[in-house]
């Protein structure tokens, strides 16, 4: 992943952790993560101090691949969303996503029940 994505996502962060949620274990969603040029699970877990929080992350994608570990078409929620409790996460983040697919909004549709 490039460098300047992953300063931005850190820079997206900084104002929300901790403030935002109380420290917990941090149950999130990474939509369209799979690792294939790299992820911002580590720069995730940096904002979220390990001393204080614990963390599992789980990724959606459209096929199996490194980490993933719920495969789906993120675009129709009815691939994946059996996969899932509702209300299972507490975050979700997508990163080089939206920009592939056409439906973006169904996503977001999707993933609501997630949360």
């Amino acid at each position: 992943m490039h460098p300047t994505a992953l300063d931005g996502f850190r820079r997206m962060l900084d104002p929300i952790v901790p403030v935002t949620l109380a420290p917990q274990h941090l149950r999130v969603l990474d939509v369209g993560g799979a690792d294939v040029n790299g992820t911002v699970h580590a720069t995730l877990r940096e904002a979220f101090d390990a001393d204080v929080w614990s963390m599992s992350i789980d990724v959606l994608d459209i096929a199996e691949g490194e980490g993933v570990t719920i495969v789906g078409d993120a675009t129709m929620p009815s691939t994946w969303a059996g996969q899932i409790e509702r209300d299972a996460y507490d975050l979700v983040i997508s990163t080089e996503t939206f920009e592939h697919v056409q439906y973006w909004h169904e996503i977001v549709h999707g993933v609501r029940g997630a949360l």
